[in-house]
């Protein structure tokens, strides 16, 4: 069972978007 908790985009810390992103390859932006 997992346990999951909904956050809205809103809530999440900027930092951790970028934290995401920066995880990503470096065509993030441009790869649709």
């Amino acid at each position: 069972m997992e346990k999951r908790t909904y956050v809205p985009y809103e809530e999440i810390n900027i930092n951790m978007i970028n934290a995401i992103i920066a995880s990503e390859d470096k065509r993030f932006w441009s790869n649709p």
